[in-house]
């Protein structure tokens, strides 16, 4: 059995990061690889946004390695959420 993502904030970050290169072609895969390569990377997040299967996450982003593929806008835009997410949970906090 594929063990699935369970802690809430490697969820969050799962789905902060999925969600923005589902969305639109990662803006780093455009300018190294062009805009086709960006938007087949769009394409298949969306089969494991759905899924969260990590060792099919973790096999794709070896696979995307290997080819040299770095969604870095998506991964920077994820990080960002993250921290304004947790600053404002820690202010309600205080």
């Amino acid at each position: 059995m594929a063990r699935r993502i369970e802690s809430s904030n490697e969820s969050a970050m799962l789905d902060a990061y999925l969600t923005f290169l589902k969305t639109w072609p990662d803006s780093h895969i455009v300018r190294k690889h062009g805009v086709v390569i960006a938007q087949s990377v769009t394409h298949e997040a969306l089969k494991y946004f759905h899924s969260r299967d990590a060792p099919s996450l973790k096999e794709w982003n070896a696979q995307l390695k290997a080819r040299g593929i770095n969604p870095g806008t998506s991964a920077d835009l994820s990080v960002a959420a993250m921290f304004v997410a947790l600053t404002l949970h820690e202010s309600r906090r205080s």
